[in-house]
């Protein structure tokens, strides 16, 4: 009796383990994937200065800070080619592999960082040609 109990309860144990998955964060059929190939120290730079055009704020903004502030915020993805970001389509059968990426996870430990985050990637997710979400990565 004591076996079973004893083998029941580490089959439930190894079970709660796992991940837990839950929702998915985007229901998308499309995404562009928008990225930037430039030196840190380059940004670093041009962040000092006080001199800044409209394009160049919008790229510190972006790679370097919280831009956009907000979902509804999608005024700064046309510009995103005009500071040197490059479009790409993201292939239908990547779309599976994002999906999972993007979805609520359960997580056991957290690790904090005490950097800054440097965004060169931004994925817009659409359905049926409306922005339903954006990642920077």
């Amino acid at each position: 009796m004591f076996r079973n109990l004893l083998i029941a309860s580490i089959f439930f144990l190894t079970l709660s383990c796992g991940q837990r998955k839950g929702e998915y964060y985007f229901d998308f059929d499309e995404v562009d994937h928008y990225s930037i190939s430039i030196d840190e120290d380059v940004l670093f730079d041009l962040e000092e200065r006080n001199d800044l055009s409209a394009n160049e704020r919008l790229k510190i903004d972006v790679i370097l800070n919280n831009t956009p502030e907000k979902f509804q915020d999608t005024s700064f993805i046309s510009k995103l080619t005009k500071i040197g970001f490059t479009k790409h389509k993201v292939a239908e059968n990547k779309h599976p592999e994002l999906s999972e990426i993007f979805r609520d996870k359960s997580h056991k430990e957290v690790y904090v960082l005490d950097c800054i985050y440097v965004y060169r990637d931004v994925l817009i997710f659409k359905k049926s040609d409306s922005i339903v979400g954006v990642a920077k990565v």
